[in-house]
């Protein structure tokens, strides 16, 4: 939220796209392994060929650049990955009953 309302402030970034986040990295495998850990879990995680992104796809990595909202704000990330998991998880054992994971919301 600070992140928003401090580009909100910046008059250098009306009409910009801006990025907000940490400026890392992590594959879906290694972010499930790493949400396991957190939850004390062993898990196995089961690969399908046909949902490699192939070789030739316009998206080779997914990473953010932040550099923008860093150089033109005060606005500097207060989490690291595994804070924002783990933050999340205490969130969803507190309130589960308001998680509906058996229906798809919108």
């Amino acid at each position: 939220m600070n992140g928003f309302l401090e580009i909100c402030k910046s008059n250098k970034l009306y009409g910009e796209i801006i990025n907000i986040g940490i400026n890392e990295e992590i594959s879906i495998g290694n972010l499930a392994k790493l949400i396991a850990e957190l939850m004390n879990e062993k898990i196995e995680i089961c690969i399908e060929n046909k949902r490699i992104r192939p070789k030739k796809s316009e998206v080779i990595r997914l990473k953010c650049d932040n550099s923008k909202i860093l150089s033109n704000t005060c606005w500097h990330p207060k989490y690291s990955l595994e804070k924002g998991i783990y933050e999340t998880m205490n969130w969803l054992k507190s309130n589960f009953k308001l998680y509906k994971p058996d229906i798809y919301n919108v």
